[in-house]
Parts: C-alpha cells; sequence; structure tokens
C-alpha cells in the first residue's frame, strides 16, 4: 500500500563490522512511526501487519497488579499501535545532521542527508547551517580531536571513548579564516564523495577499490593536517600525540 511510505521510516543502527566514518549512511531496517493520534485506519497494511503483535503491544492498564506476569509494555494513554513515548523532537530527524556512534576507539562521524531515523546508540548534531557539518566533520574525524577527547569524554568499560552529549559541549572546536575554513569544507566533500564511490563498488572490484582507498588515506593525512593547523600544533606536538596514542 502507498500510503504505508507515510510512517516507515529508515532506521539507523550501528553496525559493528563497518566504519562510520564519513561512509554514507546505510539503513537495514524500517521503523513503523506510529505517534500518539495517528489515524491508523488509513494504513490498513500497517495495521494489519501490528495485529500479530497485539498482546505484546497492549499497554499495562493503570489497575493492574504488578505482582502478576504482564508481556506487554508501559503503562501510558497510548493505544496499542502507537509508539509508547511523545517523541516531540523527531522533525530533527528530517533535517541535515551529523550523526555518529556514541562509542568508539576514534572518532566515527558521517553526514546524513536521507532523514535517517537513529536507534538509542546513535548520537546527532542538528540546526546548523550546511556548510557548518561539513567543517566540523573535518574536525571531528581528525586524529587531534579523538586526542583531545581522550582527556574530556569519559570511558566504556572496553576502554572505548563515549561521546555523549554532555562532554561534546565541552570540546575545543578551533576557529578557522575564510580560506583555511573553504579548504577544509572542500576536503570533507571530497572524502565524502570518495566513500560513496568506495561503498557503491562490489567487493571483487579490487583494483578500483585500493585506488579510492589511496585517495581516501591522501585525503584523511591533508585533512588531519589542516586541522593541526587550527589547533596551532606544532610538527613535533603532532608526532608525539601520534606516538603515544593507539587509534
Amino acid at each position: 500500500d502507498p500510503n504505508s511510505a507515510d510512517i516507515l521510516k529508515p532506521y539507523l543502527t550501528v553496525d559493528k563490522r563497518k566504519e562510520m566514518r564519513y561512509a554514507p549512511p546505510v539503513a537495514k531496517k524500517y521503523l513503523i512511526f506510529a505517534r500518539r493520534g495517528i489515524d491508523i485506519e488509513k494504513y490498513p497494511v500497517i495495521y494489519a501487519h501490528l495485529q500479530q503483535y497485539k498482546d505484546n503491544l497492549m499497554p499495562k492498564p493503570l489497575d493492574y497488579d504488578d505482582n502478576l506476569e504482564w508481556h506487554g509494555r508501559k503503562r501510558g494513554t497510548y493505544q496499542w499501535y502507537e509508539i509508547q513515548d511523545i517523541t516531540a523532537y523527531y522533525p530533527q530527524f528530517h533535517t541535515p545532521k551529523i550523526v555518529y556512534p556514541e562509542v568508539g576507539k576514534r572518532g566515527q562521524f558521517t553526514l546524513d542527508l536521507d532523514n535517517h531515523y537513529l536507534n538509542a546508540t546513535l548520537f546527532m548534531i542538528t540546526g546548523l547551517p550546511l556548510d557548518e557539518y561539513y567543517y566540523l566533520l573535518g574536525v571531528f574525524n581528525s586524529t587531534w580531536f579523538t586526542h583531545i577527547s581522550r582527556h574530556v569524554v569519559c570511558r566504556a568499560l572496553s576502554g572505548s571513548l563515549r561521546w555523549k552529549a554532555q562532554y561534546m559541549r565541552k570540546m575545543p572546536i578551533p576557529h578557522a579564516t575564510p580560506q583555511q575554513r573553504e579548504k577544509l569544507i572542500a576536503l570533507v566533500k571530497t572524502q565524502l564523495e570518495l566513500h560513496a564511490k568506495y561503498e557503491a563498488l562490489h567487493i571483487t572490484d579490487s583494483n578500483r577499490r585500493s585506488d579510492i582507498r589511496d585517495n581516501i588515506e591522501q585525503t584523511d593525512r591533508a585533512i588531519d593536517n589542516l586541522v593541526a593547523e587550527l589547533y596551532g600544533l606544532t610538527k613535533q606536538e603532532m608526532m608525539v600525540i601520534i606516538n603515544t596514542s593507539s587509534l
């Protein structure tokens, strides 16, 4: 039913087998986004699909005995076919945004222009001009940003860094001249294009993938060098960071 497309949203999750850094976001699942107050009868195919899970979707009655087992969802005023929370922030999913996993050994930031909805392990930055996202991607994915993060963010039990929102707000973002800013934005756009081309190639096309990988690494070094300049790092300081980091 074509009407179903109105409430079927591409649902992005973390794929631990792949780096998210600069990679084009790809949703492998879709979310039935049935907000409170929805007229579910407008979506008969989705309604029929949900019917088979009705018992597990039922909200717990307010007077239900908590000593008894309950197979449905938590208490609330929502209908069984609705999302149980209000999710008033959902319009942010429909805007350009930087997306990144909360936990990682190094920065894994990318740009989403395709209105993906995110699960709880992914964070997003929204509400900025598009060029600002490109600039921030170059900073966030740099070696130096990860190094600074080790002194600001908390760590998971595995030792990985955790880029929670309260720590990201504390991270220093370097200023740039208009020329530096323009150069970094151009490099990041190139990097995003290279990653998109790399992902589009079949794994058997090893020669072309190798060539693109070389270009990715070259562009990465150019971005790192420029961001180091923005942070005011000397070559000696850069070598110290590289030699003491385990990225």
